[in-house]
């Protein structure tokens, strides 16, 4: 309803004037810190399983993963998993490394991997 309600503003702004060599830019917004919307963390509980197409069924080949991004099989039949996390730095360099580090402890599953 409020997509409808935001469709049928009183917005006279000229569609041609947002193309061509010189359009006209929305004013700069300035902030301390953007704006962010971040996904929670939610894990599985233990035997729990999503939901799969009848005919199918599902089954953990691994556990502890924190942050597994790839899979591939091999011609063997091993599967091998790419996780993401990279390693603690040692020192911060810039200052925003430390507004960084405390933004991605929220999106994070924490661990040592």
């Amino acid at each position: 309803m409020a997509l409808g309600i935001a469709g049928c503003s009183d917005d006279n702004t000229d569609p041609n004037a947002q193309i061509g060599p010189n359009p006209k830019l929305p004013e700069i917004n300035q902030y301390l810190f953007p704006p962010m919307h971040l996904a929670s963390v939610v894990g599985w509980k233990n035997d729990e399983k999503p939901a799969v197409a009848q005919g199918l069924q599902i089954e953990a080949l691994a556990k502890g993963l924190q942050h597994p991004r790839s899979l591939y099989v091999l011609p063997n039949g091993d599967v091998l998993v790419v996780e993401s996390k990279a390693p603690d730095e040692a020192s911060v360099k810039r200052p925003k490394d430390i507004v960084m580090g405390w933004v991605e402890s929220w999106v994070t599953s924490g661990g040592d991997t």
